[in-house]
């Protein structure tokens, strides 16, 4: 994630919530939250985690984080960072 400006506010993530990109592609739901990351259960991929740092907005049941899908990559965690 370096070159990643990840600071500023985070949002609360809410479990089973419909994850999508701000291009709007879905990438899951939320699965699993811990303090500063999410994790995202993907349909045929495995699991991955991303900061709650890069959430642009919750509304209802889903999820819109800052990036479109083609920077995913960039924001991937396998696990969360340790405390």
């Amino acid at each position: 994630m370096a070159g990643i400006d990840l600071t500023g506010t985070t949002h609360h993530v809410p479990i089973e919530a419909e994850v999508f990109t701000r291009d709007h592609d879905n990438l899951g739901h939320v699965g699993e939250v811990r303090e500063d990351c999410f994790k995202v259960s993907a349909a045929m991929q495995p699991d991955y985690w991303l900061p709650t740092s890069c959430v642009s907005s919750v509304t209802g049941d889903e999820v819109f984080v800052i990036f479109n899908k083609d920077r995913l990559d960039d924001f991937k965690m396998s696990e969360p960072r340790a405390a």
